[in-house]
Protein backbone atom coordinates (compact mmCIF):
# COMPACT_ATOMS: atom_id res chain seq x y z
CA UNK A 1 0.00 0.00 0.00
CA UNK A 2 2.89 2.22 0.79
CA UNK A 3 4.33 1.87 -2.21
CA UNK A 4 0.83 2.62 -4.44
CA UNK A 5 0.52 5.68 -2.96
CA UNK A 6 4.66 6.52 -3.22
CA UNK A 7 4.27 6.20 -7.20
CA UNK A 8 0.60 8.37 -6.91
CA UNK A 9 2.38 10.94 -5.40
CA UNK A 10 5.34 11.19 -8.38
CA UNK A 11 2.88 10.81 -11.17
CA UNK A 12 1.14 13.97 -9.09
CA UNK A 13 4.72 16.29 -9.08
CA UNK A 14 5.43 14.89 -12.84
CA UNK A 15 2.31 16.29 -13.87
CA UNK A 16 2.39 19.40 -11.85
CA UNK A 17 4.51 21.72 -14.95
CA UNK A 18 1.48 20.55 -17.26
CA UNK A 19 -0.83 21.78 -15.29
CA UNK A 20 0.70 25.19 -14.39
CA UNK A 21 1.09 25.50 -18.46
CA UNK A 22 -2.52 24.70 -18.64
CA UNK A 23 -4.17 27.26 -16.52
CA UNK A 24 -1.64 30.06 -17.78
CA UNK A 25 -3.05 29.38 -21.40
CA UNK A 26 -6.44 29.23 -20.39
CA UNK A 27 -5.99 32.54 -18.38
CA UNK A 28 -4.29 34.04 -21.29
CA UNK A 29 -6.70 32.78 -23.81
CA UNK A 30 -10.17 33.84 -21.66
CA UNK A 31 -8.24 37.73 -21.57
CA UNK A 32 -7.76 37.70 -25.42
CA UNK A 33 -11.73 37.02 -26.20
CA UNK A 34 -12.84 39.65 -23.48
CA UNK A 35 -10.60 42.05 -24.79
CA UNK A 36 -12.04 41.48 -28.61
CA UNK A 37 -15.35 41.79 -26.97
CA UNK A 38 -14.95 44.15 -25.09
CA UNK A 39 -13.43 46.32 -28.13
CA UNK A 40 -16.19 45.58 -30.21
CA UNK A 41 -19.03 47.20 -28.28
CA UNK A 42 -17.41 50.11 -27.26
CA UNK A 43 -16.86 50.77 -30.87
CA UNK A 44 -20.56 51.10 -30.94
CA UNK A 45 -22.28 48.61 -32.71
CA UNK A 46 -21.35 45.11 -35.07
CA UNK A 47 -21.50 47.36 -38.56
CA UNK A 48 -23.99 45.79 -41.34
CA UNK A 49 -20.82 43.93 -42.92
CA UNK A 50 -19.65 42.34 -39.81
CA UNK A 51 -23.07 40.56 -39.31
CA UNK A 52 -25.36 39.70 -41.97
CA UNK A 53 -27.29 41.67 -44.83
CA UNK A 54 -29.72 40.74 -47.46
CA UNK A 55 -29.04 42.93 -50.43
CA UNK A 56 -31.45 43.67 -52.25
CA UNK A 57 -34.22 42.32 -50.22
CA UNK A 58 -36.61 45.00 -51.66
CA UNK A 59 -36.36 46.94 -54.53
CA UNK A 60 -38.11 49.02 -57.45
CA UNK A 61 -36.72 50.43 -59.83
CA UNK A 62 -38.20 54.19 -58.75
CA UNK A 63 -37.21 54.36 -55.49
CA UNK A 64 -34.10 52.73 -55.22
CA UNK A 65 -35.36 50.84 -52.18
CA UNK A 66 -32.67 48.56 -50.32
CA UNK A 67 -33.12 46.06 -46.93
CA UNK A 68 -30.66 44.65 -45.00
CA UNK A 69 -30.67 43.67 -41.24
CA UNK A 70 -28.01 44.64 -38.98
CA UNK A 71 -27.05 43.59 -35.44
CA UNK A 72 -27.32 46.54 -32.77
CA UNK A 73 -26.21 46.39 -29.29
CA UNK A 74 -28.65 48.17 -26.52
CA UNK A 75 -28.57 48.08 -22.66
CA UNK A 76 -24.93 46.72 -23.02
CA UNK A 77 -26.43 43.23 -23.18
CA UNK A 78 -29.25 42.50 -25.67
CA UNK A 79 -29.57 42.64 -29.44
CA UNK A 80 -32.35 43.96 -31.63
CA UNK A 81 -33.10 44.12 -35.20
CA UNK A 82 -33.16 47.74 -37.37
CA UNK A 83 -34.03 47.63 -40.70
CA UNK A 84 -32.42 50.13 -43.00
CA UNK A 85 -34.29 51.21 -46.24
CA UNK A 86 -32.97 53.15 -49.17
CA UNK A 87 -35.10 55.58 -50.70
CA UNK A 88 -35.62 59.43 -51.49
CA UNK A 89 -37.05 62.56 -50.42
CA UNK A 90 -40.43 61.87 -51.39
CA UNK A 91 -40.61 58.81 -48.93
CA UNK A 92 -43.31 59.69 -46.02
CA UNK A 93 -41.74 57.98 -43.12
CA UNK A 94 -38.54 60.27 -44.32
CA UNK A 95 -40.00 63.32 -44.61
CA UNK A 96 -42.21 62.58 -40.79
CA UNK A 97 -38.52 62.09 -39.20
CA UNK A 98 -37.69 65.63 -40.92
CA UNK A 99 -40.32 67.35 -39.64
CA UNK A 100 -39.37 65.65 -36.26
CA UNK A 101 -36.08 66.89 -36.63
CA UNK A 102 -36.83 70.27 -37.95
CA UNK A 103 -39.07 70.57 -34.51
CA UNK A 104 -36.08 69.73 -32.53
CA UNK A 105 -33.12 71.65 -34.14
CA UNK A 106 -35.93 74.67 -34.56
CA UNK A 107 -35.89 75.06 -30.40
CA UNK A 108 -31.87 74.39 -30.31
CA UNK A 109 -30.78 76.68 -32.80
CA UNK A 110 -32.82 79.67 -31.46
CA UNK A 111 -32.58 83.01 -33.50
CA UNK A 112 -29.74 80.86 -35.55
CA UNK A 113 -32.33 78.41 -37.12
CA UNK A 114 -33.84 80.60 -40.16
CA UNK A 115 -30.00 80.60 -41.12
CA UNK A 116 -29.17 76.50 -41.05
CA UNK A 117 -32.93 76.15 -42.33
CA UNK A 118 -32.02 77.08 -45.68
CA UNK A 119 -29.40 74.45 -46.14
CA UNK A 120 -31.84 71.61 -45.06
CA UNK A 121 -34.07 71.35 -47.65
CA UNK A 122 -34.60 68.23 -48.48
CA UNK A 123 -36.65 68.42 -52.25
CA UNK A 124 -33.77 67.70 -54.36
CA UNK A 125 -32.50 64.57 -52.18
CA UNK A 126 -32.20 61.95 -53.98
CA UNK A 127 -30.25 59.26 -51.69
CA UNK A 128 -32.27 58.91 -48.20
CA UNK A 129 -32.00 56.59 -45.75
CA UNK A 130 -34.73 55.45 -43.28
CA UNK A 131 -34.00 52.86 -40.15
CA UNK A 132 -37.03 50.76 -38.68
CA UNK A 133 -37.41 49.13 -35.69
CA UNK A 134 -40.09 46.68 -36.13
CA UNK A 135 -42.16 48.20 -38.61
CA UNK A 136 -42.12 51.51 -36.99
CA UNK A 137 -39.56 54.50 -38.63
CA UNK A 138 -37.38 55.19 -36.04
CA UNK A 139 -34.41 56.98 -37.66
CA UNK A 140 -33.16 58.78 -40.97
CA UNK A 141 -30.18 60.25 -42.58
CA UNK A 142 -29.11 61.40 -46.53
CA UNK A 143 -26.35 61.86 -48.42
CA UNK A 144 -25.96 64.90 -51.06
CA UNK A 145 -23.11 65.08 -53.41
CA UNK A 146 -20.86 68.31 -52.24
CA UNK A 147 -18.17 68.11 -54.97
CA UNK A 148 -17.10 65.69 -57.29
CA UNK A 149 -15.41 63.15 -54.65
CA UNK A 150 -17.56 64.46 -51.84
CA UNK A 151 -20.75 63.01 -50.46
CA UNK A 152 -22.51 65.24 -47.70
CA UNK A 153 -24.33 63.94 -45.12
CA UNK A 154 -27.78 65.57 -44.19
CA UNK A 155 -30.22 65.22 -42.21
CA UNK A 156 -29.30 62.62 -39.10
CA UNK A 157 -32.05 61.69 -36.51
CA UNK A 158 -33.69 59.19 -34.08
CA UNK A 159 -36.66 59.57 -32.46
CA UNK A 160 -35.98 60.65 -28.49
CA UNK A 161 -37.32 57.68 -26.99
CA UNK A 162 -34.90 55.05 -29.35
CA UNK A 163 -31.38 56.61 -28.38
CA UNK A 164 -28.63 54.74 -27.11
CA UNK A 165 -29.28 52.17 -29.34
CA UNK A 166 -26.57 51.95 -31.54
CA UNK A 167 -29.39 53.50 -34.62
CA UNK A 168 -27.99 56.53 -35.47
CA UNK A 169 -24.50 54.95 -36.62
CA UNK A 170 -26.27 52.33 -38.10
CA UNK A 171 -27.66 54.67 -40.29
CA UNK A 172 -24.46 56.64 -40.67
CA UNK A 173 -22.70 53.11 -41.79
CA UNK A 174 -25.26 53.11 -44.50
CA UNK A 175 -24.78 56.10 -45.63
CA UNK A 176 -21.10 55.96 -46.33
CA UNK A 177 -21.42 52.61 -47.49
CA UNK A 178 -24.02 53.96 -50.14
CA UNK A 179 -21.58 56.77 -50.93
CA UNK A 180 -18.46 54.38 -51.47
CA UNK A 181 -21.07 52.26 -53.59
CA UNK A 182 -21.83 55.61 -55.74
CA UNK A 183 -17.96 56.00 -56.46
CA UNK A 184 -17.73 58.47 -53.68
CA UNK A 185 -13.95 59.21 -51.79
CA UNK A 186 -15.63 60.70 -48.64
CA UNK A 187 -18.11 62.51 -46.75
CA UNK A 188 -18.20 65.66 -44.92
CA UNK A 189 -20.88 67.50 -42.74
CA UNK A 190 -21.79 70.19 -40.60
CA UNK A 191 -23.82 70.11 -37.03
CA UNK A 192 -24.40 72.30 -33.99
CA UNK A 193 -22.10 73.21 -30.68
CA UNK A 194 -25.55 72.95 -29.29
CA UNK A 195 -25.69 69.17 -30.43
CA UNK A 196 -23.15 67.52 -28.00
CA UNK A 197 -24.46 63.99 -28.71
CA UNK A 198 -24.78 64.33 -32.57
CA UNK A 199 -20.49 65.75 -32.09
CA UNK A 200 -19.95 62.43 -29.82
CA UNK A 201 -21.54 60.45 -32.93
CA UNK A 202 -19.56 61.47 -35.78
CA UNK A 203 -16.21 61.42 -33.50
CA UNK A 204 -16.73 58.04 -31.76
CA UNK A 205 -17.54 56.64 -35.67
CA UNK A 206 -14.08 58.65 -37.24
CA UNK A 207 -14.78 61.85 -38.23
CA UNK A 208 -12.29 64.83 -38.08
CA UNK A 209 -13.23 67.94 -37.10
CA UNK A 210 -12.22 70.18 -40.03
CA UNK A 211 -12.47 73.91 -41.00
CA UNK A 212 -16.03 74.92 -41.48
CA UNK A 213 -16.50 74.47 -45.30
CA UNK A 214 -18.82 76.16 -47.75
CA UNK A 215 -22.22 78.67 -46.03
CA UNK A 216 -20.62 77.33 -42.60
CA UNK A 217 -17.48 79.61 -43.56
CA UNK A 218 -17.23 81.94 -40.02
CA UNK A 219 -20.22 80.36 -38.07
CA UNK A 220 -19.62 80.19 -34.72
CA UNK A 221 -22.23 77.87 -33.82
CA UNK A 222 -20.81 75.46 -36.30
CA UNK A 223 -18.76 72.49 -36.06
CA UNK A 224 -17.67 70.31 -39.68
CA UNK A 225 -16.51 67.04 -39.77
CA UNK A 226 -14.84 65.16 -42.47
CA UNK A 227 -13.79 61.09 -43.23
CA UNK A 228 -12.47 59.64 -46.13
CA UNK A 229 -14.64 56.16 -46.77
Amino acid sequence: MDSVIVRSQFVSEDLKPFSVQLCVFSVCLCVTVLYYFTEKWQNQTWSATEVYSLKPAISTADQMKYICLVKTQFNSKTTSLITIKRTDSTDSDFIQLVCELDKDLAIRDGVDHSFYDQFNKIDMIKHAIVGYEENTPVACGAIKEYAAETMEVKRMYVLPEKRGKGFASDVLNALEEWAKELGYRKCILETGKKQPEAIQLYTKNNYAIIPNYGQYEGIENSVCFEKVI
